[in-house]
Protein backbone atom coordinates (compact mmCIF):
# COMPACT_ATOMS: atom_id res chain seq x y z
CA UNK A 1 0.00 0.00 0.00
CA UNK A 2 1.24 3.47 -0.90
CA UNK A 3 -0.09 6.99 -0.88
CA UNK A 4 -0.58 8.63 -4.26
CA UNK A 5 0.74 12.13 -3.71
CA UNK A 6 -0.04 13.43 -7.19
CA UNK A 7 -0.76 12.56 -10.83
CA UNK A 8 0.35 14.23 -14.00
CA UNK A 9 -2.28 16.01 -16.09
CA UNK A 10 -3.68 12.97 -17.91
CA UNK A 11 -3.02 10.61 -14.97
CA UNK A 12 -0.51 8.46 -16.85
CA UNK A 13 2.16 9.02 -14.22
CA UNK A 14 1.96 9.05 -10.44
CA UNK A 15 4.25 10.12 -7.62
CA UNK A 16 3.84 7.86 -4.63
CA UNK A 17 4.99 7.90 -1.02
CA UNK A 18 4.87 5.33 1.74
CA UNK A 19 2.19 5.31 4.43
CA UNK A 20 4.26 7.72 6.54
CA UNK A 21 4.32 10.08 3.54
CA UNK A 22 8.05 9.64 3.13
CA UNK A 23 9.63 9.64 -0.33
CA UNK A 24 10.04 6.26 -1.97
CA UNK A 25 11.61 5.31 -5.30
CA UNK A 26 10.45 2.18 -7.09
CA UNK A 27 12.14 3.16 -10.31
CA UNK A 28 10.37 3.82 -13.61
CA UNK A 29 7.87 1.22 -14.77
CA UNK A 30 5.26 1.06 -17.49
CA UNK A 31 1.98 -0.82 -17.97
CA UNK A 32 1.58 -1.40 -14.24
CA UNK A 33 -1.88 -2.19 -12.94
CA UNK A 34 -2.89 -0.62 -9.65
CA UNK A 35 -5.98 -0.18 -7.56
CA UNK A 36 -6.79 3.24 -6.17
CA UNK A 37 -8.54 3.18 -2.80
CA UNK A 38 -10.44 6.25 -1.63
CA UNK A 39 -11.67 7.13 1.85
CA UNK A 40 -14.99 5.51 0.98
CA UNK A 41 -13.36 2.08 0.47
CA UNK A 42 -14.18 0.83 3.94
CA UNK A 43 -12.29 -1.67 6.02
CA UNK A 44 -14.42 -4.56 7.15
CA UNK A 45 -15.00 -5.21 10.84
CA UNK A 46 -12.93 -8.40 10.48
CA UNK A 47 -10.14 -6.39 8.85
CA UNK A 48 -10.14 -3.87 11.68
CA UNK A 49 -10.03 -6.72 14.17
CA UNK A 50 -7.00 -8.24 12.43
CA UNK A 51 -5.14 -4.90 12.41
CA UNK A 52 -5.89 -4.30 16.08
CA UNK A 53 -4.81 -7.85 16.97
CA UNK A 54 -1.50 -7.30 15.18
CA UNK A 55 -1.01 -4.04 17.06
CA UNK A 56 -1.46 -5.82 20.38
CA UNK A 57 0.97 -8.57 19.30
CA UNK A 58 3.61 -6.00 18.34
CA UNK A 59 3.17 -4.28 21.71
CA UNK A 60 3.69 -7.56 23.55
CA UNK A 61 6.75 -8.38 21.42
CA UNK A 62 8.25 -5.00 22.33
CA UNK A 63 7.45 -5.44 26.01
CA UNK A 64 5.05 -2.51 26.22
CA UNK A 65 1.50 -2.36 27.53
CA UNK A 66 -0.99 -3.16 24.73
CA UNK A 67 -3.20 -0.19 23.85
CA UNK A 68 -6.82 0.15 24.91
CA UNK A 69 -7.54 3.18 22.71
CA UNK A 70 -7.70 3.40 18.91
CA UNK A 71 -6.96 6.85 17.51
CA UNK A 72 -7.43 6.97 13.76
CA UNK A 73 -5.55 9.51 11.65
CA UNK A 74 -7.63 11.64 9.31
CA UNK A 75 -6.86 12.88 5.83
CA UNK A 76 -6.87 10.08 3.25
CA UNK A 77 -7.32 7.21 5.66
CA UNK A 78 -10.46 5.07 5.28
CA UNK A 79 -13.75 6.14 6.80
CA UNK A 80 -14.62 4.11 9.89
CA UNK A 81 -17.75 4.59 11.97
CA UNK A 82 -17.79 4.31 15.73
CA UNK A 83 -20.21 1.38 15.42
CA UNK A 84 -17.68 -0.50 13.28
CA UNK A 85 -14.86 0.31 15.68
CA UNK A 86 -16.91 -0.86 18.63
CA UNK A 87 -17.77 -4.18 16.95
CA UNK A 88 -14.14 -4.82 15.98
CA UNK A 89 -12.28 -3.55 19.03
CA UNK A 90 -14.45 -4.25 22.07
CA UNK A 91 -13.71 -8.02 21.94
CA UNK A 92 -9.99 -7.15 22.09
CA UNK A 93 -10.31 -5.08 25.26
CA UNK A 94 -10.36 -1.63 23.66
CA UNK A 95 -12.44 0.85 25.66
CA UNK A 96 -12.13 4.10 23.69
CA UNK A 97 -11.51 5.31 20.18
CA UNK A 98 -11.41 8.22 17.80
CA UNK A 99 -12.76 7.72 14.31
CA UNK A 100 -13.35 9.81 11.22
CA UNK A 101 -16.70 8.30 10.41
CA UNK A 102 -19.50 9.06 8.01
CA UNK A 103 -21.99 9.22 10.87
CA UNK A 104 -22.32 11.88 13.62
CA UNK A 105 -19.58 11.70 16.20
CA UNK A 106 -19.96 11.79 19.96
CA UNK A 107 -20.93 15.05 21.62
CA UNK A 108 -18.45 14.23 24.41
CA UNK A 109 -20.82 15.52 27.07
CA UNK A 110 -21.88 13.96 30.35
CA UNK A 111 -25.16 12.02 30.22
CA UNK A 112 -24.90 11.69 26.44
CA UNK A 113 -27.59 9.63 24.74
CA UNK A 114 -25.86 6.36 23.84
CA UNK A 115 -28.40 3.54 23.33
CA UNK A 116 -25.98 1.34 21.36
CA UNK A 117 -23.04 1.86 23.72
CA UNK A 118 -20.52 2.86 21.07
CA UNK A 119 -20.16 6.63 21.57
CA UNK A 120 -16.87 6.00 23.37
CA UNK A 121 -15.39 5.09 19.99
CA UNK A 122 -16.35 8.45 18.47
CA UNK A 123 -14.55 10.97 20.68
CA UNK A 124 -12.66 12.64 17.85
CA UNK A 125 -13.23 15.89 15.93
CA UNK A 126 -11.21 18.78 17.29
CA UNK A 127 -12.66 21.36 19.65
CA UNK A 128 -9.57 23.54 19.51
CA UNK A 129 -6.31 23.61 17.55
CA UNK A 130 -2.97 24.43 19.14
CA UNK A 131 -1.24 24.20 15.76
CA UNK A 132 -3.37 26.65 13.76
CA UNK A 133 -2.02 30.15 13.25
CA UNK A 134 -5.55 31.58 13.53
CA UNK A 135 -6.07 30.12 17.03
CA UNK A 136 -3.80 31.87 19.49
CA UNK A 137 -3.48 30.99 23.16
CA UNK A 138 -6.35 33.30 24.17
CA UNK A 139 -8.68 31.71 21.62
CA UNK A 140 -7.82 28.22 22.89
CA UNK A 141 -8.56 29.29 26.47
CA UNK A 142 -11.94 30.70 25.45
CA UNK A 143 -12.92 27.49 23.67
CA UNK A 144 -11.78 25.21 26.50
CA UNK A 145 -13.29 27.20 29.38
CA UNK A 146 -16.58 27.57 27.51
CA UNK A 147 -16.75 23.83 26.78
CA UNK A 148 -15.98 22.55 30.26
CA UNK A 149 -18.50 24.99 31.78
CA UNK A 150 -21.12 23.18 29.69
CA UNK A 151 -19.92 19.72 30.81
CA UNK A 152 -18.10 18.83 27.62
CA UNK A 153 -14.72 17.16 27.15
CA UNK A 154 -12.56 19.32 24.89
CA UNK A 155 -10.05 17.61 22.60
CA UNK A 156 -7.21 19.28 20.71
CA UNK A 157 -6.31 18.23 17.17
CA UNK A 158 -2.87 18.70 15.66
CA UNK A 159 -1.03 18.13 12.40
CA UNK A 160 2.55 17.55 13.51
CA UNK A 161 4.02 16.94 10.08
CA UNK A 162 2.58 20.25 8.81
CA UNK A 163 4.08 22.47 11.52
CA UNK A 164 5.84 25.43 9.99
CA UNK A 165 3.78 25.40 6.80
CA UNK A 166 0.73 27.57 6.18
CA UNK A 167 -1.69 27.72 8.01
CA UNK A 168 0.21 26.06 10.86
CA UNK A 169 2.57 27.62 13.40
CA UNK A 170 6.29 26.77 13.62
CA UNK A 171 7.35 23.96 15.96
CA UNK A 172 8.86 26.30 18.55
CA UNK A 173 5.66 28.37 18.76
CA UNK A 174 3.56 25.20 18.92
CA UNK A 175 5.40 23.71 21.89
CA UNK A 176 5.42 27.07 23.71
CA UNK A 177 1.65 27.30 23.25
CA UNK A 178 1.19 23.74 24.55
CA UNK A 179 3.30 24.47 27.63
CA UNK A 180 1.40 27.67 28.41
CA UNK A 181 -1.94 25.93 27.88
CA UNK A 182 -1.04 23.10 30.27
CA UNK A 183 0.19 25.60 32.89
CA UNK A 184 -3.11 27.48 32.59
CA UNK A 185 -5.08 24.23 33.01
CA UNK A 186 -3.06 23.31 36.09
CA UNK A 187 -3.53 26.76 37.65
CA UNK A 188 -7.29 26.59 37.11
CA UNK A 189 -7.62 22.94 38.16
CA UNK A 190 -8.81 21.84 34.71
CA UNK A 191 -8.38 18.08 34.35
CA UNK A 192 -6.19 16.87 31.49
CA UNK A 193 -6.71 13.16 30.84
CA UNK A 194 -6.27 10.50 28.18
CA UNK A 195 -8.94 9.22 25.78
CA UNK A 196 -9.13 6.07 27.90
CA UNK A 197 -9.75 8.04 31.10
CA UNK A 198 -12.31 10.40 29.58
CA UNK A 199 -14.22 7.57 27.90
CA UNK A 200 -14.54 5.86 31.27
CA UNK A 201 -15.79 9.03 32.95
CA UNK A 202 -18.20 10.00 30.17
CA UNK A 203 -19.74 6.66 29.31
CA UNK A 204 -19.22 4.35 32.28
CA UNK A 205 -19.79 6.56 35.32
CA UNK A 206 -23.08 8.03 36.54
CA UNK A 207 -22.98 11.68 37.68
CA UNK A 208 -25.09 13.09 40.49
CA UNK A 209 -28.51 13.65 38.85
CA UNK A 210 -29.33 16.46 41.29
CA UNK A 211 -26.22 18.54 40.69
CA UNK A 212 -26.88 21.91 39.08
CA UNK A 213 -25.66 21.76 35.46
CA UNK A 214 -26.26 25.44 34.72
CA UNK A 215 -22.95 27.32 34.35
CA UNK A 216 -22.26 29.53 37.39
CA UNK A 217 -22.09 33.27 36.82
CA UNK A 218 -18.94 33.87 38.86
CA UNK A 219 -16.45 31.82 36.79
CA UNK A 220 -14.52 33.36 33.90
CA UNK A 221 -11.26 31.46 33.44
CA UNK A 222 -10.21 32.89 30.09
CA UNK A 223 -10.48 36.63 30.93
CA UNK A 224 -11.25 37.39 27.28
CA UNK A 225 -12.80 40.79 26.45
CA UNK A 226 -13.93 42.79 23.43
CA UNK A 227 -15.65 46.10 22.72
CA UNK A 228 -19.15 44.77 23.45
CA UNK A 229 -17.93 42.75 26.45
CA UNK A 230 -15.38 45.03 28.17
CA UNK A 231 -15.62 43.02 31.39
CA UNK A 232 -15.66 39.66 29.61
CA UNK A 233 -18.44 37.12 29.99
CA UNK A 234 -18.90 34.05 32.22
CA UNK A 235 -17.77 30.65 30.95
CA UNK A 236 -20.55 28.74 29.20
CA UNK A 237 -22.48 31.84 28.19
CA UNK A 238 -22.56 33.36 24.72
CA UNK A 239 -20.95 36.81 24.55
CA UNK A 240 -22.91 39.91 23.66
CA UNK A 241 -23.04 40.44 19.90
CA UNK A 242 -25.42 43.39 19.97
CA UNK A 243 -25.64 46.54 22.07
CA UNK A 244 -29.14 45.56 23.18
CA UNK A 245 -28.06 42.24 24.70
CA UNK A 246 -27.88 41.79 28.46
CA UNK A 247 -24.77 42.82 30.41
CA UNK A 248 -22.88 40.55 32.80
CA UNK A 249 -22.02 42.53 35.91
CA UNK A 250 -21.17 42.27 39.57
CA UNK A 251 -23.99 42.47 42.11
CA UNK A 252 -23.04 41.55 45.66
CA UNK A 253 -26.72 41.13 46.55
CA UNK A 254 -27.20 38.42 43.90
CA UNK A 255 -28.46 35.04 45.22
CA UNK A 256 -26.45 31.82 45.83
CA UNK A 257 -23.37 33.92 46.78
CA UNK A 258 -22.25 34.21 43.16
CA UNK A 259 -22.04 37.97 43.38
CA UNK A 260 -22.91 38.32 39.67
CA UNK A 261 -25.98 38.72 37.53
CA UNK A 262 -27.15 39.57 34.03
CA UNK A 263 -28.84 42.95 33.58
CA UNK A 264 -31.28 43.48 30.72
CA UNK A 265 -30.14 46.21 28.37
CA UNK A 266 -32.47 46.57 25.39
CA UNK A 267 -36.20 46.46 24.79
CA UNK A 268 -37.62 43.03 24.09
CA UNK A 269 -34.08 41.72 23.73
CA UNK A 270 -31.87 38.84 24.81
CA UNK A 271 -30.62 38.91 28.39
CA UNK A 272 -28.34 35.88 28.08
CA UNK A 273 -27.83 32.79 25.94
CA UNK A 274 -26.35 29.36 26.67
CA UNK A 275 -25.81 27.03 23.69
CA UNK A 276 -24.88 23.34 23.70
CA UNK A 277 -25.36 22.77 27.42
CA UNK A 278 -24.43 19.16 28.25
CA UNK A 279 -24.78 17.05 31.37
CA UNK A 280 -28.55 17.07 30.93
CA UNK A 281 -30.53 14.54 32.93
CA UNK A 282 -33.50 12.87 31.26
CA UNK A 283 -37.05 13.06 32.53
CA UNK A 284 -38.69 15.76 34.63
CA UNK A 285 -36.47 18.70 35.54
CA UNK A 286 -36.24 21.25 38.30
CA UNK A 287 -35.43 24.74 36.99
CA UNK A 288 -35.06 27.86 39.11
CA UNK A 289 -34.21 31.48 38.34
CA UNK A 290 -34.04 34.61 40.49
CA UNK A 291 -35.29 37.95 39.19
CA UNK A 292 -35.68 41.53 40.33
CA UNK A 293 -37.15 44.55 38.56
CA UNK A 294 -39.52 47.48 38.74
CA UNK A 295 -42.82 46.73 40.44
CA UNK A 296 -44.42 49.80 38.78
CA UNK A 297 -44.33 48.01 35.45
CA UNK A 298 -45.48 44.54 34.56
CA UNK A 299 -41.97 43.26 33.81
CA UNK A 300 -41.58 39.61 32.76
CA UNK A 301 -38.89 37.39 31.31
CA UNK A 302 -39.22 34.57 28.80
CA UNK A 303 -37.06 31.49 29.34
CA UNK A 304 -36.90 29.49 26.11
CA UNK A 305 -35.51 25.93 26.12
CA UNK A 306 -34.37 24.70 22.69
CA UNK A 307 -33.25 21.28 21.46
CA UNK A 308 -30.80 22.05 18.61
CA UNK A 309 -29.73 18.43 18.07
CA UNK A 310 -33.29 17.07 17.94
CA UNK A 311 -36.50 18.03 16.18
CA UNK A 312 -38.44 18.86 19.31
CA UNK A 313 -40.27 22.16 19.52
CA UNK A 314 -38.86 24.81 21.87
CA UNK A 315 -40.58 25.30 25.23
CA UNK A 316 -41.06 28.78 26.67
CA UNK A 317 -41.67 29.62 30.32
CA UNK A 318 -42.56 33.08 31.60
CA UNK A 319 -41.69 34.49 35.01
CA UNK A 320 -42.36 37.81 36.75
CA UNK A 321 -39.48 40.27 37.13
CA UNK A 322 -41.21 43.06 38.99
CA UNK A 323 -40.01 42.88 42.59
CA UNK A 324 -37.56 45.30 44.20
CA UNK A 325 -35.81 42.41 45.97
CA UNK A 326 -34.41 39.22 44.48
CA UNK A 327 -37.23 36.67 44.10
CA UNK A 328 -36.84 32.99 43.24
CA UNK A 329 -39.15 31.24 40.77
CA UNK A 330 -39.43 27.60 39.77
CA UNK A 331 -41.39 26.03 36.93
CA UNK A 332 -44.59 25.82 38.95
CA UNK A 333 -44.49 29.63 39.18
CA UNK A 334 -44.42 30.11 35.41
CA UNK A 335 -47.19 32.55 34.49
CA UNK A 336 -47.93 31.01 31.10
CA UNK A 337 -49.41 27.56 30.47
CA UNK A 338 -46.07 25.69 30.69
CA UNK A 339 -45.45 24.43 34.22
CA UNK A 340 -43.04 21.52 33.75
CA UNK A 341 -39.99 20.55 31.70
CA UNK A 342 -39.50 16.92 30.66
CA UNK A 343 -36.29 16.12 28.76
CA UNK A 344 -36.72 13.26 26.24
CA UNK A 345 -34.35 10.30 26.55
CA UNK A 346 -32.53 11.02 23.28
CA UNK A 347 -31.53 14.60 24.16
CA UNK A 348 -27.82 15.11 24.89
CA UNK A 349 -27.64 18.91 24.99
CA UNK A 350 -29.89 21.94 24.89
CA UNK A 351 -29.81 25.70 24.44
CA UNK A 352 -31.40 28.25 26.74
CA UNK A 353 -32.14 31.88 25.96
CA UNK A 354 -33.63 34.36 28.42
CA UNK A 355 -35.37 37.38 26.92
CA UNK A 356 -36.83 40.54 28.39
CA UNK A 357 -40.55 40.52 27.66
CA UNK A 358 -42.07 44.02 27.86
CA UNK A 359 -41.33 46.64 25.25
CA UNK A 360 -40.15 49.25 27.76
CA UNK A 361 -36.81 50.26 29.22
CA UNK A 362 -35.99 47.37 31.58
CA UNK A 363 -34.26 47.59 34.97
CA UNK A 364 -34.41 43.79 35.11
CA UNK A 365 -31.74 41.51 36.59
CA UNK A 366 -31.53 37.71 36.60
CA UNK A 367 -29.25 35.36 38.52
CA UNK A 368 -29.14 32.06 40.42
CA UNK A 369 -30.10 29.77 37.52
CA UNK A 370 -30.50 26.11 38.50
CA UNK A 371 -31.22 23.07 36.31
CA UNK A 372 -31.16 19.45 37.50
CA UNK A 373 -33.31 16.35 37.62
CA UNK A 374 -36.39 16.88 39.72
CA UNK A 375 -36.12 15.05 43.02
CA UNK A 376 -38.89 12.55 43.73
CA UNK A 377 -41.62 13.26 46.24
CA UNK A 378 -41.15 10.50 48.78
CA UNK A 379 -44.07 9.66 51.08
CA UNK A 380 -43.20 8.81 54.66
CA UNK A 381 -45.14 8.14 57.86
CA UNK A 382 -44.06 10.51 60.63
CA UNK A 383 -45.60 10.64 64.09
CA UNK A 384 -44.91 12.91 67.06
CA UNK A 385 -46.62 13.92 70.30
CA UNK A 386 -46.49 17.46 71.75
CA UNK A 387 -46.10 17.61 75.52
CA UNK A 388 -48.34 20.66 75.83
CA UNK A 389 -51.25 18.90 74.12
CA UNK A 390 -50.61 15.40 75.35
CA UNK A 391 -53.74 13.95 76.96
CA UNK A 392 -53.19 10.21 77.21
CA UNK A 393 -51.10 7.52 75.61
CA UNK A 394 -53.13 7.61 72.40
CA UNK A 395 -54.00 11.18 71.34
CA UNK A 396 -53.41 14.87 72.05
CA UNK A 397 -56.14 17.16 73.31
CA UNK A 398 -57.75 19.57 70.86
CA UNK A 399 -58.36 23.10 72.20
CA UNK A 400 -61.13 24.71 70.11
CA UNK A 401 -59.98 28.17 71.18
CA UNK A 402 -56.44 27.50 69.97
CA UNK A 403 -57.66 25.86 66.76
CA UNK A 404 -59.27 29.15 65.78
CA UNK A 405 -55.83 30.76 66.01
CA UNK A 406 -54.08 28.35 63.64
CA UNK A 407 -53.06 30.49 60.65
CA UNK A 408 -54.02 29.49 57.12
CA UNK A 409 -50.40 30.08 56.01
CA UNK A 410 -47.43 28.29 57.55
CA UNK A 411 -45.97 30.39 60.44
CA UNK A 412 -42.27 29.57 60.02
CA UNK A 413 -41.37 32.46 57.69
CA UNK A 414 -39.65 34.36 60.52
CA UNK A 415 -36.73 33.89 62.90
CA UNK A 416 -35.41 31.43 63.89
CA UNK A 417 -36.70 29.26 61.02
CA UNK A 418 -36.86 31.70 58.06
CA UNK A 419 -38.70 29.18 55.92
CA UNK A 420 -40.20 31.26 53.11
CA UNK A 421 -41.93 28.67 50.92
CA UNK A 422 -45.67 29.23 50.80
CA UNK A 423 -47.70 26.39 52.32
CA UNK A 424 -51.34 26.90 53.21
CA UNK A 425 -54.61 25.06 53.69
CA UNK A 426 -58.07 26.00 52.43
CA UNK A 427 -59.99 24.03 55.04
CA UNK A 428 -58.45 23.01 58.34
CA UNK A 429 -58.36 19.19 58.44
CA UNK A 430 -60.31 17.60 61.25
CA UNK A 431 -58.22 16.93 64.34
CA UNK A 432 -55.46 19.42 63.51
CA UNK A 433 -53.28 20.46 66.47
CA UNK A 434 -50.94 22.96 64.76
CA UNK A 435 -48.32 23.53 62.08
CA UNK A 436 -44.94 21.77 62.25
CA UNK A 437 -41.80 22.18 60.14
CA UNK A 438 -40.14 18.93 59.01
CA UNK A 439 -36.41 19.15 58.27
CA UNK A 440 -34.08 16.51 56.82
CA UNK A 441 -30.35 16.46 57.60
CA UNK A 442 -27.51 14.34 56.27
CA UNK A 443 -25.78 14.47 59.67
CA UNK A 444 -26.76 15.71 63.12
CA UNK A 445 -25.16 19.06 62.25
CA UNK A 446 -27.70 21.79 61.42
CA UNK A 447 -25.46 22.92 58.55
CA UNK A 448 -26.14 19.61 56.77
CA UNK A 449 -29.81 20.40 56.19
CA UNK A 450 -30.99 18.96 52.88
CA UNK A 451 -34.57 20.21 52.70
CA UNK A 452 -37.57 21.38 54.75
CA UNK A 453 -41.33 21.38 54.43
CA UNK A 454 -44.18 22.79 56.51
CA UNK A 455 -46.94 20.34 57.45
CA UNK A 456 -49.91 19.85 59.78
CA UNK A 457 -49.95 17.76 62.95
CA UNK A 458 -53.09 15.76 63.80
CA UNK A 459 -54.16 14.88 67.33
CA UNK A 460 -53.17 11.21 66.87
CA UNK A 461 -49.58 12.36 66.19
CA UNK A 462 -49.73 11.88 62.42
CA UNK A 463 -48.05 14.51 60.22
CA UNK A 464 -49.84 15.30 56.94
CA UNK A 465 -49.49 17.71 54.03
CA UNK A 466 -51.28 21.06 54.26
CA UNK A 467 -53.86 19.82 51.74
CA UNK A 468 -54.74 16.88 53.99
CA UNK A 469 -52.92 14.18 51.99
CA UNK A 470 -50.22 11.82 53.22
CA UNK A 471 -47.03 13.67 54.07
CA UNK A 472 -44.37 13.56 51.37
CA UNK A 473 -41.20 15.52 50.80
CA UNK A 474 -39.10 16.21 47.71
CA UNK A 475 -35.57 14.93 48.31
CA UNK A 476 -32.88 12.76 46.75
CA UNK A 477 -33.03 9.16 47.86
CA UNK A 478 -30.86 8.39 50.86
CA UNK A 479 -30.72 8.21 54.64
CA UNK A 480 -31.55 11.33 56.67
CA UNK A 481 -32.00 12.50 60.22
CA UNK A 482 -35.51 13.87 60.69
CA UNK A 483 -35.91 17.08 62.70
CA UNK A 484 -39.35 18.41 63.62
CA UNK A 485 -39.89 22.00 64.74
CA UNK A 486 -43.02 23.38 66.40
CA UNK A 487 -43.42 27.03 67.36
CA UNK A 488 -44.28 26.40 71.05
CA UNK A 489 -42.07 23.39 71.79
CA UNK A 490 -38.43 22.42 71.67
CA UNK A 491 -37.40 20.75 68.43
CA UNK A 492 -36.79 17.01 68.31
CA UNK A 493 -34.53 14.88 66.08
CA UNK A 494 -34.59 11.18 65.27
CA UNK A 495 -31.94 9.17 67.11
CA UNK A 496 -30.68 7.66 63.86
CA UNK A 497 -31.07 8.16 60.13
CA UNK A 498 -34.27 7.11 58.39
CA UNK A 499 -34.22 5.70 54.84
CA UNK A 500 -36.03 7.76 52.20
CA UNK A 501 -36.58 5.81 48.98
CA UNK A 502 -39.02 6.24 46.11
CA UNK A 503 -40.65 2.81 46.28
CA UNK A 504 -43.18 3.81 43.60
CA UNK A 505 -40.62 4.32 40.81
CA UNK A 506 -37.93 2.03 42.23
Amino acid sequence: LFFIESFNTNKTEAIIKDLWEEDIDLGIHQNINFYKFTRSNRLSVDGLNVLASETKKIALDLGIVPPKTWIQPGGRHPIISMAELSAALTPLGYTAGASFGDTPQSFKVFNEYDPDDFKKFGIQWEDFNEDHSNQNLTKNKVLISDGIAKHKVMIGHNHFYDLGTSPFVPKSEYFTKIENLLDWCKTNKIDVKTYFEWANILYEQIPDPYENVFPPLNINLDDSTNSLNPNGWPDGYYPRTDGGHGIWEEDLTAPDSSGFCYRAKGWNSRIFLVQGLGGIEKGEQNFEIWTKGDYHNNHKIDVKIKFPDNNYSPITFQFPANTANWTKYNLSKSINSNKSLIIPADVSSLAEVVNHNPNINPPIKVSGMYLAKKKPKIPIDLKIMLEGSYGNNITMNIDPNFQALIPDDQPFNKDPWNYTIEDEFENLPTGTIDWVLVELRKTIDANSMETRKAALLLNDGTIINADGTQFDIQVAEGNYYVVIHQRNHLSVMSASTIPFYDVVSN
